[in-house]
């Protein structure tokens, strides 16, 4: 029983600087997605919606580890085909953040992302709608890339904005028939809106 106490009174303060640490929130994020096939005059961009739950740990006075999860809608159309796809994204970024400057601090964030499929489908906008284009991969991953600030509110809340680029570094879809592409990467560019607390 003692050492049960003592375990206790060891890890309070332990879990109290944790919770000092700690940031929570929720974001939107509307996006540009693309493919990127290496070949820009197939491609065209789609607009795309990301939403999702982020937790912060601050490490240091200007340095953070930042993860959580979210929803995000990739694809683009190449060769009139629309290719949709739904992903649970887990991130782990790198945060860096600048000295206060009155409310506002400034930020650039990097890290990798493992994306899971939730769902896909290919729409065609040819006559012919029988042809099988194959489907998105279980697994991919990709890079990001953003900048932005936080504007401080009162009991240690902040608004935040930021623009990201978000870039593919796994093959992403699944080659059948005819329809198979040396490279297919989903590519998104946009403006992350969120709230910490």
């Amino acid at each position: 029983m003692k050492k049960i106490f003592f375990t206790f009174l060891l890890l309070c303060p332990i879990s109290i600087i944790v919770a000092q640490n700690l940031k929570m929130g929720l974001y939107i994020a509307p996006s540009i997605n693309s493919i990127n096939i290496n070949d820009v005059e197939k491609g065209k961009n789609k607009l795309g919606f990301n939403y999702g739950y982020i937790v912060e740990y601050a490490f240091t006075e200007t340095h953070s580890i930042e993860s959580g999860f979210e929803i995000s809608k990739k694809g683009g159309e190449i060769d009139n085909r629309n290719y949709k796809s739904h992903y649970l994204v887990l991130p782990v970024q790198v945060k860096m953040k600048s000295r206060a400057f009155g409310y506002l601090t400034y930020f650039a964030k990097t890290g990798p992302a493992i994306g899971i499929k939730l769902r896909d489908n290919v729409q065609s906008n040819s006559s012919s709608n029988n042809n099988n284009y194959g489907e998105a991969k279980n697994l991919i991953l990709t890079l990001g890339v953003s900048a932005g600030a936080e504007y401080s509110l009162k009991q240690a809340s902040s608004l935040y904005a930021e623009i990201f680029i978000k870039n593919g570094i796994t093959h992403a879809w699944k080659d059948v028939n005819n329809y198979s592409y040396e490279n297919f990467l989903f590519n998104q560019f946009g403006l992350s809106l969120g709230f910490l607390f």
